[in-house]
Order: C-alpha cells, then sequence, then structure tokens
C-alpha cells in the first residue's frame, strides 16, 4: 500500500500524520485485517467501515467531501460494523488512543493523492 502524508488543521494549529492509502475496492475491503499495529488508513472513497479479523480497537474519523471531519468514533473494537455515514466521503483510521489532536471541524487534507 502507498503512504500519504495528512496535514490535519484543528483550532489554528496544524499537524502532520503519515498513513498507509486505501483508495481501490481491494485495499479498502483488506483495510488493518490481520494486522498486529498501523501507523494510520486513509480510506478514500469510504462512507462505512468495518473491524473484521482485526486485532486492536481503532479511532475513526469520518470526512465530508472537503476534509472536514464529521463523525468521530473513538475506541471501536475488533468485529463489528459500523453504520453508513452519508456525508462521509473518506475515512481516517488510527490504533486507539493515538493522540492525533483531532475533533469535529477538523480539516485533513492529503499531500500525495
Amino acid at each position: 500500500m502507498k503512504t500519504v502524508l495528512l496535514e490535519i488543521r484543528t483550532s489554528g494549529r496544524k499537524t502532520n500524520l503519515e498513513a498507509e492509502l486505501a483508495d481501490n475496492f481491494f485495499s479498502r475491503f483488506l483495510g488493518l485485517m490481520g494486522r498486529r499495529e498501523t501507523k494510520g488508513l486513509f480510506l478514500k472513497d469510504c462512507n462505512q467501515i468495518h473491524t473484521f479479523f482485526m486485532r486492536f480497537p481503532i479511532d475513526v474519523y469520518y470526512l465530508d467531501e472537503e476534509g472536514t471531519v464529521i463523525r468521530i468514533e473513538r475506541n471501536t473494537k475488533p468485529w463489528r460494523i459500523r453504520p453508513l455515514v452519508w456525508k462521509a466521503r473518506s475515512v481516517l483510521e488510527l490504533a486507539a488512543g493515538t493522540e492525533a489532536d483531532i475533533e469535529i471541524g477538523s480539516r485533513i487534507s492529503a499531500a500525495n493523492t
């Protein structure tokens, strides 16, 4: 999978985060299945996730078409199907508890997608 540098803007602060990019059906479907750890996964063209076959809980950030965080689900455990988020156009998955300073309204953009 390709790596992407994400720029996160929250309340006037800017940080960067490196994540893997899932930008096709197969990479989105596989996601984090079976992995023991992650630096993060950015799923393009996605508005619903599952956590089947995952080994650890994740924090899930749903982004609209402008890259604004519109929903956050923290500590999502393995073996779950999350509800469809109609306005979401992409999703960022991070290991649960990762301090990424992301909140509702934060803007996330991918530098090299």
